[in-house]
């Protein structure tokens, strides 16, 4: 649905456009007849591979394709066709790249995981991670400690132990 035109209150004309828009089914009433054993067929454009015209379905199963085109809620559903589409743009880069040539290898590029983890840290605390306290120079991921014994050396020696390992379960969120 695009909503960039509006219909203004005194507009009935366009407001009854609207509606009709709104109501109308996701396939034409003539296209869909019940078959033996309450299966439904419904008339398709013709398959390239197949030729094939026609599918006959359980009602669940006719019910299921429709509905895989409504998005999650909160999310969105945009499709790629012709021009715009994956196939269509890797093929352009992989044209483009052969005509190129062999080019250098550029400086790398952090990975994405670790600018989703400086993305949420910032959200969640409203301080971002990778800029330098004290004067708010951009830092850099050097090294991931994971190992737990020299964590809680760390915390040791920062004074910031708690007496509980990090790594352990915690109990549940209170009501």
């Amino acid at each position: 649905m695009h909503g960039e035109q509006t219909v203004p209150p005194d507009d009935l004309k366009g407001a009854e456009r609207l509606a009709r828009y709104l109501t109308r089914g996701p396939l034409p009433i003539d296209v869909v007849e019940k078959v033996e054993g309450g299966r439904l067929r419904v008339r398709t454009p013709p398959d390239p591979r197949t030729e094939l015209a026609d599918k006959i379905l359980d009602p669940l199963d006719l019910i299921h394709a429709l509905t895989t085109q409504i998005p999650d809620p909160g999310q969105h559903l945009v499709r790629y066709y012709d021009w715009y589409s994956n196939r269509s743009r890797g093929a352009r880069a992989a044209v483009g790249a052969r005509l190129a040539g062999p080019q250098p290898h550029p400086e790398p590029i952090p990975a994405p995981s670790r600018a989703n983890w400086a993305r949420m840290l910032k959200r969640i605390f409203e301080i971002d991670p990778l800029l330098c306290p004290a004067c708010g120079a951009a830092m850099k991921i050097v090294s991931v400690i994971t190992e737990p014994d020299v964590i809680d050396a760390i915390l040791r020696h920062l004074g910031r132990t708690g007496g509980r390992n990090p790594f352990e379960g915690r109990a549940p969120p209170a009501a």
